[in-house]
């Protein structure tokens, strides 16, 4: 599939395209860029807490 990305757009302007090289990338990336694994989140901070629940519910509405 050939990408085009025009002049002055940043991203390619159809939706497969689009779609397409995204997907592609996040490969590229999960295969090549070493990320840790381990986070040191103190859970017992309420404003800690309510963050991650936060985020977690965007989340959770966003998959359905």
């Amino acid at each position: 599939m050939k990408i085009e990305i025009l002049v002055g757009k940043g991203r390619p302007t159809k939706p497969t395209q689009s779609a397409k090289l995204s997907n592609e990338l996040g490969i590229i990336t999960r295969n090549f860029l070493s990320l840790p694994n381990k986070f040191d989140i103190h859970l017992d901070e309420h404003y800690v807490k309510d963050s991650c629940e936060d985020i977690l519910k965007n989340r959770s509405r966003q998959w359905r």
